[in-house]
């Protein structure tokens, strides 16, 4: 049985690549549109869902204590 594996989307970096997951397959890649080739970079097994802290809370400013 053949499944369609959709990437989600997770975020850009700087130069360009596109860090994606694949859900059924439990896949961390990294897809470059310049050379349109994905790198695998690891296996993250099945999980319902997950999300990425973008701010800057957890740090202190160097004065604040």
């Amino acid at each position: 049985m053949n499944f369609l594996h959709v990437p989600c989307c997770l975020l850009v970096l700087n130069d360009g690549r596109i860090v994606a997951y694949i859900g059924t397959r439990g896949l961390l890649r990294i897809y470059n549109p310049r050379t349109s080739t994905y790198t695998y970079v690891a296996e993250m097994g099945s999980f319902d869902g997950f999300s990425l802290y973008t701010g800057n809370l957890l740090s202190l400013a160097n004065d604040a204590r």
